[in-house]
């Protein structure tokens, strides 16, 4: 399973995610003209990546469009990032298990919390 992370997460993580979460890249580095959430998301759906974002109009995409991608909303206040990579770490198993679900009745976004 590979992560997309938005533009609002620094790219300063991606180190530790990569062992854990491999094929995880930062949306600048392959895209960096995608600015837009509506871009974003569309590249996500079509890489197979799933998208990590602290940023609310993915919810809104997801009601919309419904899945994929599958996002990971983080809802940590203000944390350093150190925090937000552990916070994926710890959750692993946890969002592996999300990320498989592929009943269309499932949920497409899973909130990160602190």
């Amino acid at each position: 399973m590979k992560l997309l992370l938005d533009e609002n997460i620094s790219y300063r993580i991606l180190g530790t995610l990569e062992k854990v979460f491999p094929g995880t890249t930062h949306v600048t580095l392959v895209h960096p003209s995608l600015a837009h959430d509506t871009a974003i998301w569309q590249f996500a759906r079509a890489e197979g990546f799933v998208l990590v974002t602290f940023d609310h109009d993915f919810v809104l995409l997801a009601a919309l469009h419904g899945g994929p991608p599958k996002v990971l909303l983080l809802t940590l206040r203000n944390p350093r990032h150190a925090e937000v990579a552990s916070a994926l770490v710890m959750r692993k198993e946890q969002i592996e298990i999300f990320v498989a679900d592929t009943n269309p009745d499932s949920p497409v976004v899973m909130e990160i919390a602190g």
